[in-house]
């Protein structure tokens, strides 16, 4: 801030205007909030352009207007703040999924108001997911960084270069990013939505439980890519389509699952498990062994086999996963690790949090209601909490 304690390069003027007109409250409530006339005092002076508004202004506006101060100060952009760019329309993206997003914008806001209450805890996982970022390569080749960061991100996180990765949520989560597992549209995979408020980043990853478990995991592994390259689109959606190197922020992501999922030591390793196994039955042990997708799977063996992707494609593509694994013999492992993967479910770590928070009576039923995606059970919630020892 100036010494004269107005903010630098706040918005004002129409930028200003396009932000409240699109807010989460009426403009006219807003300056009856404030204590003002309508079109009158100095919010009329500023969204006029004819002055900035004082520190203490821009803290009451965002308070009622219920705009982080980063964007109202101009230190963040509209279009980089999850909650007014869902409100304002600033951001693109599928009516259906509208109810996901908001999902995750206001978990976001749960999530910064729980570490206000337990900043230690909240603040260790978020300091060592910004540590883990430091092992992103910036390789200009966009292929070869990926391969580089998910080489040196298995070792820092004591996973190695042969096994497969283990708890992909867990591992997320450590980084101080909450997952959840939620219905969302054919063809969309997951997304993450993160913000920048008051300098400090914060995510939430959303996975479709509607997809496989193994299809969740490269989803995870690709949302992952995301998290450590701080990419800086607000929302950002991993859907079916095609992606090549003129997208390099989704290529970058897409080349990192799959070597961070399917090292090629690892890989090679488990082919000498396997060596004469027709390449249907090669295609079904490479999904089990690390948890990979059918596609996952084929372009990993293309890269370390002398099969093309087509021809894999031909030989074990066609059909479903469930006939692929009967005919190579593995459907009971298939059938045992699929058992649970559709069902909906909280981020284990906000849920902890959330229910701390709840027990020490700092937050309400709603908010814990909200972290379970049972927003409008609040009652049923607050039931379930008292009848399993949670007194408030």
């Amino acid at each position: 801030m100036s010494p004269t304690g107005q903010a630098p390069s706040q918005l004002r003027g129409s930028q200003l205007h396009a932000v409240l007109d699109n807010g989460a409250v009426p403009l006219g409530e807003l300056y009856s909030r404030l204590g003002l006339e309508f079109g009158g005092g100095w919010l009329a002076d500023v969204l006029a352009g004819r002055r900035d508004a004082t520190t203490a202004e821009l803290a009451r506006l965002s308070a009622h207007a219920q705009v982080p101060m980063t964007v109202l100060a101009g230190a963040v952009r509209p279009e980089q703040s999850v909650a007014v760019a869902l409100r304002a329309g600033l951001l693109e993206s599928p009516t259906a999924l509208e109810p996901v997003l908001h999902r995750a914008r206001k978990l976001l806001e749960h999530f910064r108001l729980l570490g206000s209450w337990y900043p230690a805890v909240v603040n260790k996982r978020l300091e060592f997911g910004a540590q883990m970022c430091r092992s992103r390569s910036d390789d200009p080749y966009v292929k070869r960084s990926a391969q580089r960061t998910a080489q040196y991100l298995r070792v820092v996180s004591e996973i190695g270069g042969i096994q497969p990765v283990g708890d992909l949520r867990e591992l997320i989560e450590s980084f101080g990013v909450p997952v959840i597992f939620a219905e969302m549209p054919d063809r969309i995979h997951g997304i993450t939505v993160h913000e920048d408020f008051d300098g400090i980043w914060r995510g939430v990853v959303v996975v479709n439980c509607r997809d496989s478990w193994t299809r969740q995991r490269f989803t995870l592994a690709h949302e992952l890519a995301h998290i450590i390259y701080r990419d800086s689109q607000p929302i950002i959606i991993d859907d079916d389509q095609e992606v090549d190197e003129s997208n390099r922020v989704e290529f970058r992501a897409e080349c990192f699952a799959r070597y961070f999922l399917v090292p090629a030591e690892g890989l090679s390793k488990s082919l000498l498990n396997v060596d004469g196994v027709e390449s249907a039955a090669m295609v079904a042990n490479t999904m089990l062994h690390f948890g990979v997708s059918r596609p996952a799977a084929m372009r990993a063996l293309a890269e370390s086999t002398q099969m093309s992707y087509e021809y894999l494609n031909g030989m074990a593509g066609a059909g479903s996963v469930r006939d692929l694994m009967a005919r190579s013999r593995l459907d009971v492992e298939w059938s045992t690790l699929s058992r649970d993967q559709h069902d909906e479910s909280a981020s284990p770590w906000l849920l902890e949090l959330a229910l701390d928070a709840y027990r020490e009576k700092y937050v309400p039923a709603q908010l814990v209601a909200d972290v379970l995606g049972r927003g409008d059970e609040t009652d049923s919630v607050e039931a379930d909490l008292v009848a399993q020892g949670w007194a408030h």
